[in-house]
């Protein structure tokens, strides 16, 4: 999410929900079906390179620490539903699986997710290494997107991920 401005400039939030909020808002006053088609698959395609370089520039972008990030995650499978990145969405989700095994396995430094969205115990988790008693990563809302985005893919990309 937005963050507030500093020095004039905004300061997005680490995967790319505010952007594609940003991204999404627009579209509501377009119609697609008619002279503004042309217009919106630009905006789209300029928007979804965006979000690549925002992926490429910012690793956390594919570092969700929060269950509630499963909608910011929606609204980035939306950008790229749209104009019809099946490659881009199968990329996507396997660097999120990655990344999120590899915090499950606890080989990295982060936490996995943490159920009830608190931030603070995130924080503390990653500054101490040890778990708070309150911090919850047992069943999330953000794995079971994951998995129902996977469906969007042809058989063998879900197949694999899944």
């Amino acid at each position: 999410m937005i963050s507030g401005l500093q020095n004039g400039r905004i300061n997005w939030s680490p995967n790319g929900g505010t952007f594609s909020v940003l991204n999404y808002a627009p579209q509501q006053f377009w119609d697609t079906q008619c002279e503004d088609r042309e217009r919106f698959e630009e905006h789209l395609k300029r928007n979804v390179e965006w979000l690549g370089e925002l992926f490429y520039n910012n690793p956390a972008a594919l570092r969700p620490l929060l269950d509630v990030h499963h909608v910011e995650l929606f609204l980035v499978w939306l950008m790229l539903w749209q104009v019809k990145g099946q490659n881009e969405i199968y990329e996507w989700l396997g660097s999120l699986e990655n990344f999120l095994l590899t915090r499950r396995a606890e080989m990295s430094g982060l936490p996995f997710i943490e159920a009830r969205n608190r931030m603070d115990l995130v924080a503390e988790f990653a500054a101490t290494s040890k778990r708070p008693p309150e911090f919850t990563d047992g069943s999330s809302y953000l794995l079971l997107v994951i998995l129902e985005l996977c469906f969007s893919l042809d058989e063998s990309q879900r197949d694999e991920l899944l």
